[in-house]
C-alpha cells in the first residue's frame, strides 16, 4: 500500500502482522517512529540494464516535475533527455558500485566524462555515447537537459531521509523484490512529491516489484501468482507518479496483480496521465468507484449518461365543455425517459455513498462499509494498533514487552 499519511496504515500494519513480514519504507518518518527504520530498500540496484535505466529515468522526471499538467509542454523534448541522463547516472552508479552521493554530485557538477567511462567499462555504450553526445550540444540544450537531470535528482538531495536507500550493515532487513512477489508479506511505502521528492523513490519501488511481480507470474505454469499481489495504490499523483499505470490496468488482473488506484478527482489523474490517458485508466478498470463531490462537468456528465435511463410512466389528466355534453374527464400514460442519476445527483452523493460500476457492465449505489463498525475487526484491530504505536513511539521501559515490528 502507498499513502503520504499515517491514516490507515496503523490498521493495515495491524491486520498484517501476523500474515507475514510487514516492511515499512518511511524516509521522511510520516509514522513519527522513535528510532529510524532498519527496513533496506536498494533504489539504485533496481537499475541493472538500460531499459531499467530508461524505466526509472521516466519516473524520477514524472515525480519531480511538478503540479502543472504535461500536455503541452514545449520542453517535452528537454524533458525526456533529462530523464533518460538521469537513468543513465543511476545505471552507472548501480554497475560500478557506487550509490546516491555519486548520482547527486554528478548530476549538480553536470559531469559527462565520468559515468560514461563506467558505462563503457561495463558494456553500455550506447549510454556512454548519449552522455558524450550532451557535451557536444550548444550550451543552451545541455544546459536546458542537464536542468531537467538536476531536478530528477533532488530525492537524493536531503541526506538526513537517505538513510534506507543507503549500503546495510548486520542490523538491517534487506527488501527482496522478488521475494515478495511470492510471499504473504505486506509493503507499506510513505512518501509525497511535495516532501523531498519522496515520491520518486516510492514509485520506484512501486515499478520493481510490479516488475518482480509480473516476471514471476509469466515463469509459472499457467501465466499467474500463486499468491495474488494487491496494489493499494492511494494518492496517485503524489505519491505514486507511474506513467505506466494505464498500461498495467489493461494486462495486470491476468497475471494475478489486482491494482486499486486512489485519485482525489478525475483532474489529478489528468495532470499525471493527460486526459486520454486517465480515461484509458478508467476504460481499463475492471471496477469504478466514485464516491461523489466530482466537480468536471463533463466526467459527471458522461457518468450519468453511461449509467443511463429508465422509463417514467406518466398519467396525465384533462378535463373538457361544451355546451351539449357538458363536462367531460380522461386520464392518458406517456412514458417520459429520464436520467437514473442525473450529474448533480452524482455531484452531490451523500457521505458514505458510492457509485458502483463493473466492467461486465452490472452497477448501482453502494454503502460504505466502515471497518471500525464491525465488532469482529475492531475487536482484533484495535488493542494491536495501541500496542504498535507505543512500541513504536514511545521511549518507556515498557518497550521490551512489545512486538517486534523491525
Amino acid at each position: 500500500m502507498t499513502s503520504n499519511k499515517a491514516d490507515g496504515v496503523w490498521e493495515v500494519f495491524a491486520a498484517r502482522m501476523f500474515h507475514g513480514n510487514v516492511w515499512i519504507f518511511d524516509p521522511t518518518n510520516i509514522l513519527d517512529r522513535k528510532e529510524p527504520s532498519t527496513d533496506h530498500f536498494n533504489i539504485i540496484g533496481m537499475v541493472r540494464n538500460s531499459m531499467d535505466a530508461e524505466k526509472v529515468g521516466a519516473i524520477f522526471e514524472a515525480a519531480t516535475h511538478g503540479e502543472g499538467s504535461k500536455e503541452g509542454n514545449p520542453n517535452a523534448h528537454f524533458d525526456l533527455m533529462g530523464s533518460k541522463i538521469i537513468g543513465s547516472l543511476l545505471l552507472a552508479a548501480n554497475v560500478s558500485g557506487k550509490n546516491d552521493r555519486d548520482v547527486f554530485r554528478w548530476a549538480m557538477t553536470t559531469d559527462e566524462d565520468e559515468p560514461a567511462a563506467i558505462l563503457d567499462e561495463h558494456g553500455f555504450a550506447n549510454q556512454a555515447a548519449t552522455l558524450r553526445g550532451l557535451k557536444r550540444q550548444p550550451v543552451e540544450t545541455r544546459g536546458s537537459v542537464w536542468a531537467t537531470a538536476q531536478r530528477c535528482a533532488s530525492p537524493f538531495e536531503h541526506e538526513d531521509y537517505l538513510a534506507s536507500i543507503r549500503p546495510v550493515n548486520d542490523h538491517h532487513r534487506v527488501f527482496d523484490p522478488v521475494a515478495f512477489a511470492t510471499s504473504t508479506d505486506t509493503l507499506i511505502l510513505l512518501g509525497s512529491r511535495t516532501a523531498g521528492a519522496t515520491s520518486a523513490l516510492v514509485s520506484s519501488l512501486v515499478w520493481d516489484v510490479f516488475r518482480s511481480a509480473q516476471r514471476e507470474a509469466l515463469a509459472g505454469s499457467n501465466g499467474r501468482l500463486r499468491v495474488p499481489l494487491v496494489m493499494e495504490l492511494d494518492e496517485v499523483g503524489n505519491t505514486v507518479i507511474l506513467p505506466e499505470l494505464p498500461e498495467w490496468y489493461s494486462f495486470a488482473g491476468s497475471l494475478g496483480i489486482i491494482i486499486s488506484s486512489y485519485f482525489q478527482s478525475v483532474s489529478q489523474g489528468r495532470k499525471q496521465f493527460g486526459k486520454e490517458g486517465m480515461n484509458e485508466l478508467i476504460g481499463a478498470a475492471s471496477v469504478l468507484v466514485y464516491g461523489g463531490g466530482g466537480t468536471e462537468e463533463d466526467f459527471v456528465s458522461s457518468l450519468s449518461k453511461i449509467i443511463g435511463h429508465y422509463d417514467h410512466k406518466v398519467t396525465i389528466h384533462s378535463s373538457s365543455y361544451n355546451a351539449r355534453s357538458g363536462h367531460g374527464r380522461s386520464s392518458s400514460d406517456q412514458i417520459q425517459r429520464r436520467e437514473i442519476l442525473s450529474a448533480a445527483d452524482l455531484s452531490n452523493l451523500s457521505p458514505g455513498t458510492m457509485y458502483v460500476r463493473t466492467s461486465d457492465g452490472g452497477g448501482g449505489i453502494v454503502a460504505s462499509h466502515y471497518w471500525f463498525k464491525d465488532e469482529q475487526l475492531t475487536q482484533k484491530i484495535e488493542p494491536r494498533m495501541r500496542r504498535l504505536k507505543m512500541g513504536l513511539k514511545s521511549t518507556g521501559p515498557e518497550d521490551k514487552d512489545l512486538i517486534d515490528v523491525g
